[in-house]
């Protein structure tokens, strides 16, 4: 995949904050990171896009590494970078993380990679050069895009012919791999399960919020913030987990 040709028709730099519903899946994940993020600790930011984490932890004082492949997300980190912040930003991808010490991050972000990896022996890759930089005892998060439910935003949201003539399998509804990668909870449990991997905890990151958009962001500020107690209360509950167009699990190294 051409990610500066894709990044350069999506708008990575507002994806998380240009709406009331846009900004639940940044404000979820944030919540959940916060579980295991104590001062001092050193953050790895893998596929940072254009520094929504990155940025926003360098500012609260954290140590950061950012790790970006397209040229114009580590240009608008660099615009945006202060230099009271602690924050490296290099040029880089997933799949070859050797620049980086063995062993020396408490936690890693992971929340665009597997987006774009089309084969499972390259998600594979991905886990592995991500879990060989995290410390022993530190956690590594871990987002998908998935499929079931951009099936059903394509369907009722974004395409009225998607249902007649979308790119879809017409008999496991696996949507086409185009312009990201797509999978399915089942697909990823399977994936992890033959790495002997047992995530630590999986969470829905934006539950329905892109289907409801156009309600979510017609709530006032009070009916917001209590909608998003309910979508936190709700996001790891297995029943909710495929109702989300994001979900994330996170790793814990021993």
């Amino acid at each position: 995949m051409d990610l500066d040709l894709i990044y350069d028709y999506f708008d990575e730099e507002h994806r998380l904050t240009a709406t009331p519903a846009r900004s639940i899946e940044l404000l979820t994940t944030r919540m959940q990171i916060a579980k295991v993020l104590k001062p001092g600790m050193q953050i790895l930011d893998v596929g940072a896009g254009s520094g929504a984490y990155s940025l926003a932890y360098a500012q609260e004082g954290y140590a950061v590494t950012a790790v970006e492949p397209v040229k114009k997300h580590c240009a608008l980190m660099k615009a945006k970078r202060r230099p009271a912040m602690d924050l490296t930003i290099l040029e880089g991808n997933a799949l070859d993380l050797t620049m980086l010490e063995a062993a020396s991050f408490d936690v890693v972000l992971c929340l665009g990679p597997l987006y774009h990896l089309e084969h499972e022996a390259q998600r594979t890759r991905c886990l592995e050069q991500v879990l060989h930089v995290l410390k022993p005892g530190g956690s590594a998060f871990f987002a998908f895009i998935n499929n079931d439910m951009v099936f059903i935003t394509e369907a009722m949201v974004y395409n009225p012919d998607f249902l007649d003539n979308g790119r879809y399998d017409r008999s496991t509804f696996k949507v086409a791999d185009i312009p990201f990668v797509f999978l399915t909870l089942d697909q990823v449990r399977r994936w992890l399960d033959t790495l002997g991997w047992k995530p630590a905890q999986v969470f829905a990151a934006d539950g329905m919020a892109e289907l409801l958009a156009d309600k979510v962001n017609t709530l006032s500020a009070e009916q917001f913030q209590q909608w998003l107690a309910f979508h936190w209360a709700m996001c790891e509950k297995p029943a909710m987990l495929g109702a989300s167009n994001h979900v994330v699990f996170r790793l814990d190294k021993v």
